[in-house]
């Protein structure tokens, strides 16, 4: 017997027929969109293969032209195409009316996919006092300075920037494969090149601004999930996740452990040579429970 999943519906024991994963489903009361009758003539009976990818024979002839038309990843598979020739776990991507016309709207609307990935979050502390004091356009022309150094650091150790949010900029090493360590070493490295950056930065605005910048920086390492994300008409590639969340708190603590910056376990996990054992400290993160063991990374 062999064990068909559909996640979040029902699994079940059948013996293989050479049927389809659209057909096993369908037998079995599961309501797999089909709009064009089960003929490859469309993509709403697409399915995320979450487990026994290698019990699916490889795409062919109308299915592969398909997804290489909509950018689908290996994983993502029309289950009108697929026989299963073992134990699969898969998941429904298309519902309903609204995710027809989504997946129409946005080829990359399932493309999406899991990465062990190093976050990097960076601002400027008390940045919110230093607009108050300035003219608009010095505030834009301080920016952009700051956001250069941070962004050719980043840049240097291949990493990509993922977003800006006001004077705070996310990061991400790894989103094209790579170790673990290697994300991890990247992201740390940069971090260290982009304060050392900063403080150049710094003596700048002194001179010009009467100001002082200081940033903190937090890096983590985690599991996130990649895509395009947003309304049809404006979409944009980013990463999902609690990995996201912890290493924004943790950037966060900088400015209570007055250091510029902490990185979490998982990240001196992968490259100890660059996290001191006794830079550990214990903290709590805003909106998470339990306490984190941080470590103070030296510039």
């Amino acid at each position: 017997m062999t064990r068909i999943e559909f996640e979040g519906e029902s699994s079940f024991d059948i013996t293989l027929d050479g049927g389809s994963l659209l057909d096993i489903g369908l037998s079995n009361k599961i309501p797999v969109v089909h709009a064009c009758g089960g003929n490859a003539r469309c993509s709403t009976c697409r399915v995320v293969v979450l487990e026994g990818e290698e019990n699916l024979a490889r795409r062919q002839g109308e299915e592969d032209a398909l997804a290489r038309q909509k950018m689908l990843p290996s994983n993502i598979r029309l289950s009108c195409q697929a026989c299963p020739a073992g134990d699969i776990k898969v998941r429904r991507l298309v519902h309903d009316e609204v995710d027809i016309s989504m997946a129409k709207e946005n080829p990359q609307y399932e493309s999406t996919r899991e990465r062990d990935v190093a976050i990097l979050f960076t601002d400027i502390r008390s940045f919110t006092p230093l607009v108050e004091r300035h003219l608009p356009y010095d505030i834009v022309h301080i920016l952009n300075r700051y956001f250069r150094v941070v962004g050719d650091a980043i840049f240097r150790h291949g990493g990509h920037i993922d977003k800006y949010i006001g004077d705070a900029v996310m990061a991400l090493f790894g989103i094209s494969g790579g170790s673990p360590e290697e994300s991890c070493r990247s992201a740390l490295l940069s971090a260290k090149e982009l304060v050392a950056g900063i403080k150049e930065v710094s003596r700048y605005t002194q001179q010009h601004f009467g100001e002082e910048i200081v940033c903190g920086v937090g890096v983590h390492f985690g599991t996130v999930v990649l895509g395009e994300f947003g309304h049809p008409e404006f979409t944009q590639f980013t990463a999902i996740g609690d990995a996201v969340n912890v290493a924004s708190r943790i950037e966060g603590q900088t400015k209570v452990a007055g250091v510029p910056i902490l990185t979490s376990c998982a990240v001196r996990m992968n490259v100890p040579d660059l996290v001191a054992e006794e830079s550990r400290l214990k903290t709590e993160l805003k909106g998470k429970s339990g306490a984190f063991q941080l470590f103070e990374v030296s510039c």
